[in-house]
């Protein structure tokens, strides 16, 4: 891994396309005796991201496996600032459509971005 400097960090990370605006919800959890409990999710911040189809050139949708099972659609791969104060059990709006978030990746050798596998709520 090549450690770059914080000068060349800031240029990497301005240049990202990122065209689309990200809303991120953060959940919060009601419990009530003898319930099982909802989740409501409540706006935290804007960001910009860029959405990307999961699938070969956009034409199907990738399916995460998982011991040979099935385990999560994912219908995008979702590009965010490095900055996004965001977790996996966040959920996010782009274009008035809410996805959940399948998988959220920070570990990259340049620290450039966040990428996150997302599926499409409801």
């Amino acid at each position: 891994m090549i450690d770059l400097d914080a000068a060349s960090l800031a240029l990497m990370r301005e240049v990202i396309p990122l065209p689309e605006s990200c809303v991120i919800s953060q959940p919060t959890r009601a419990y009530s005796a003898g319930a099982a409990g909802t989740v409501t999710y409540t706006p935290s911040g804007t960001v910009s991201a860029r959405r990307d189809p999961a699938g070969a050139a956009g034409l199907a949708v990738l399916v995460d496996l998982i011991a040979g099972r099935e385990a999560m659609r994912v219908d995008f791969i979702l590009t965010l600032p490095w900055s996004a104060d965001i977790d996996e059990d966040c959920h996010v709006t782009i274009g008035g459509d809410e996805y959940a978030l399948v998988s959220l990746t920070r570990k990259h050798s340049s620290r450039v971005c966040i990428r996150a596998k997302i599926s499409k709520v409801g």
